[in-house]
């Protein structure tokens, strides 16, 4: 699935629309509360750098890593961001060392594009190296795994939350509705000796 995002041409036609709609305003609400004074965020999967720039105009204060697959993404959020002192564009980590350790993580859109066995590996990194996770993405209510072809290239629900919960992490889910396939908001906050493997 990487190869096909690595080879996407973004059109930011298809971005722009996206900065008024109510779940980037719901996940900048959400980074905003769940980081720390001076702190760092990492926007997994950044495409075109809607919600990066959206996060920057809230917190100036931040340290924004802004990854994604595909290099002229990230040309156009370094084009968005005007050069941002303060933002890290970076390609999608290859080895938990190229992960940067931060308070907040979030993907949108981007995690229902990874096959099961992608997504546990970036997952049990990403539990190691931040506080809070936010995904944003088609939501499984149920603790199954779908298929969901409502997606461009496909993709799948993942039930985060029963996931996240069952690892010991405190968990809020909030439903959004209106966005087509966007139908949850999941936040999770590490506990105290939690564990660090899905599977």
């Amino acid at each position: 699935m990487k190869n096909v995002w690595e080879r996407w041409v973004p059109r930011t036609e298809d971005y722009w629309g996206t900065f008024a709609s109510p779940f980037r305003r719901l996940i900048t609400d959400v980074v905003d509360k769940s980081t720390p004074p001076g702190g760092s965020v990492m926007d997994f999967g950044c495409g075109a750098g809607v919600q990066t720039f959206l996060i920057r105009q809230r917190r100036p204060d931040l340290t924004i890593h802004a990854v994604d697959c595909n290099q002229q993404a990230r040309n156009l959020t370094q084009i968005l961001m005007f050069n941002d002192p303060r933002l890290i564009v970076e390609p999608t980590p290859v080895s938990s060392e190229d992960v940067p350790t931060v308070d907040t993580i979030l993907s949108t859109f981007t995690s229902t594009y990874l096959h099961l066995h992608e997504l546990d590996k970036i997952l049990t990194v990403f539990l190691k190296k931040t506080q809070t996770l936010i995904f944003t993405e088609p939501t499984s209510t149920e603790d199954v795994v779908e298929e969901y072809a409502g997606m461009p290239c496909g993709g799948y629900r993942y039930p985060y939350g029963h996931w996240l919960r069952r690892l010991g992490w405190t968990v809020e889910e909030t439903p959004i509705d209106g966005e087509g396939a966007l139908n949850m908001m999941t936040v999770a906050k590490r506990p105290e000796g939690g564990l660090a493997r899905l599977s």
